[in-house]
């Protein structure tokens, strides 16, 4: 995988290491989450690695302006929704 790029699987890790509950003591003010949807560009590096298991890279979009060759971009969306279990 390019160093540029992180996994997938640990980009949506990162994004998703939120906690339960956002308090505000000087507001009095709590609030529970229990659904977060995320949606963005981004860039895959797709490759495979020595055993052939497909790994699967992800950045932000890299160029913000327009050039002669732009990269694929693809969207991402993911739904986390916290469950009773």
């Amino acid at each position: 995988m390019d160093p540029a790029f992180i996994s997938v699987a640990e980009a949506l890790a990162d994004m998703l290491d939120i906690p339960g509950q956002i308090v505000d003591p000087t507001g009095s003010v709590r609030s529970h989450i229990t659904q977060v949807d995320i949606e963005m560009p981004i860039e895959l590096d797709v490759t495979r690695d020595d055993d052939g298991a497909l790994v699967l890279g992800s950045v932000p979009p890299l160029y913000a302006v327009s050039t002669s060759f732009l990269p694929s971009f693809h969207r991402l969306r993911v739904t986390a929704v916290v469950s009773d279990g």
